[in-house]
C-alpha cells in the first residue's frame, strides 16, 4: 500500500495581457510513512500563490482521520489562528511566488491490529480570488503497522545500597522491560518488604501502599524494548535479632493480558545489615612527651579479626596498633605510644584511627602535639 507515490508540478498559462486573477496551490508531506500506535509524526503543508495577483485572504481546511490527534501546529508566518480543522492568517497577503508553511505534529492513537492500516488525510486551501481549483487539495498517507499480540515483560530488582547498619535507609530500584515483540497490556508491580524493612519514600507514588507492601499500576502500553524504572527507599529496623544478617525482600509483576514468559516476573534482592563497632578515645589531643599512651577503646559487634590502624589526614599509613581476633560484645582497650611503623616518633598534626575493615569500620580523629 505504500510502495507507490507521486509528485506534481503545474505549468501555468502564459498571459499576453495583464491578468487580474491568482492561482493558489497546496502540497502536503509527512516525515515518516510507517508508524505504530503512540508515535509522533509531523506533516509539512506548503501553500503557494502562483500569481499573478496578490491574494488578500485565504484559509486551510485540515482533515485528520480518526486515529490521529493533533499535538501542535506551527507556521513560518505570524498571527496564525487555528479553530477546529480550520487554519487562518488574519491580515496576511501573499504576493505572486510567495508561500506560507505549516508544520503539524500529530500522535497516532489507533491501537492497530493484525493487518496494515492506511491513514490518509487531506488538506485544502480556499481563496475567493482563486481561478484554478484542481491544485487546491493534497493528501499524505501513513501506514499503521500490525502490532504483535504476544509480549514478554521482565522484572529486575536491584539494591543501590548493599551494605547498611540499623537505622539507615536502603535504596532499591525496580526495572520493568518489555522484551517484545508486541506492546504490553496494563500491569501491576508489587513490592513486599521483609519484617525488618519499612517503606520510607518513593520516586513515583504507588497506587496503594502500607508499611511493607506497595503496588504500582501502569496503565499505558510499553513499546518493545522500552523500560520503566521505579525507585524507593526503606528504613532498616533497629530490632534485628542477629547481626550481621542478609535481609531479603521480593517484587513481582502481574498483567491484565498475556505474558509469554511469566517466569521472569518475580525477583528478590537483599541488603547486608551489619553492626557498628562502638569506639572512643580517652583524649582528643595527644601529647606523647607529657601524656601517657593514647587509649583506644572499642567494643566489636561480632567476633572477627579487627585491625587497628593509624593514618594521617592525607591517607598515608602510619602504623598498625593491633591486628587480631577480638570477641563480640567484649570491651577492648589498646594503647599507642606515638611512634610509627618504623619506630620513629610521629610529628605534630591531625590523625585518624581506623578500627575494623570495610564496609563499616569505626573511625576516630585526634590531634597529636609534640
Amino acid at each position: 500500500s505504500n510502495n507507490r507515490d507521486s509528485a506534481e508540478v503545474i505549468l501555468r498559462p502564459f498571459a499576453i495581457s495583464p491578468p487580474q486573477h491568482l492561482d493558489m496551490t497546496i502540497a502536503k508531506s509527512v516525515d515518516q510513512d510507517s508508524v505504530r500506535s503512540g508515535d509522533l509524526i509531523t506533516y509539512t503543508i506548503k501553500t503557494t500563490n502562483l500569481g499573478p495577483d496578490t491574494t488578500a485572504g485565504f484559509y486551510l481546511l485540515e482533515q485528520l482521520p480518526t486515529g490521529l490527534t493533533i499535538q501542535s501546529v506551527q507556521s513560518n508566518q505570524q498571527n496564525m489562528s487555528v479553530s477546529g480543522d480550520t487554519i487562518r492568517w488574519p491580515g496576511l497577503s501573499l504576493a505572486a511566488g510567495e508561500f506560507v508553511q505549516v508544520e503539524l505534529t500529530a500522535r497516532v492513537d489507533a491501537p492497530g491490529g493484525a493487518q496494515f492500516e492506511v491513514f490518509t488525510n487531506f488538506v485544502e486551501v480556499f481563496s475567493d480570488a482563486d481561478t484554478s481549483y484542481s491544485n487546491n487539495r493534497d493528501s499524505a498517507e501513513v501506514v499503521l503497522r500490525p502490532v504483535p499480540t504476544e509480549t514478554d515483560l521482565s522484572l529486575v530488582k536491584r539494591t543501590l545500597t548493599p551494605v547498611l547498619t540499623t537505622g539507615e535507609l536502603a535504596e532499591f530500584e525496580l526495572i520493568v522491560t518489555n522484551n517484545g515483540p508486541g506492546y504490553s497490556d496494563a500491569f501491576y508491580v508489587t513490592d513486599s518488604l521483609s519484617t525488618h524493612l519499612t517503606f520510607y519514600d518513593f520516586v513515583g507514588q504507588p497506587e496503594t501502599s502500607s508499611s511493607r507492601l506497595a503496588r504500582w499500576f501502569i496503565p499505558d502500553p510499553m513499546t518493545p524494548g522500552q523500560s520503566l524504572k521505579i525507585q524507593y527507599s526503606a528504613l532498616v529496623g533497629e530490632n534485628i535479632p542477629q547481626l550481621p544478617d542478609s535481609i531479603y525482600n521480593f517484587a513481582f509483576l502481574t498483567t491484565n493480558g498475556s505474558d509469554s514468559n511469566p517466569a521472569n516476573n518475580r525477583r528478590s534482592t537483599s541488603v547486608y545489615v551489619t553492626c557498628n563497632t562502638d569506639c572512643y578515645l580517652d583524649k582528643n589531643v595527644f601529647a606523647p612527651a607529657v601524656d601517657s599512651d593514647l587509649e583506644i577503646h572499642f567494643q566489636p559487634c561480632r567476633t572477627e579479626r579487627t585491625p587497628i590502624k593509624i593514618y594521617d589526614m592525607l591517607g598515608t599509613y602510619i602504623t598498625t596498633v593491633r591486628d587480631e581476633i577480638f570477641s563480640a560484645g567484649v570491651p577492648q582497650t589498646v594503647f599507642w605510644n606515638g611512634y610509627d611503623n618504623a619506630g620513629q616518633r610521629v610529628g605534630s598534626g591531625a590523625y585518624i584511627i581506623v578500627i575494623g575493615v570495610a564496609p563499616k569500620p569505626c573511625k576516630l580523629k585526634f590531634l597529636l602535639v609534640q
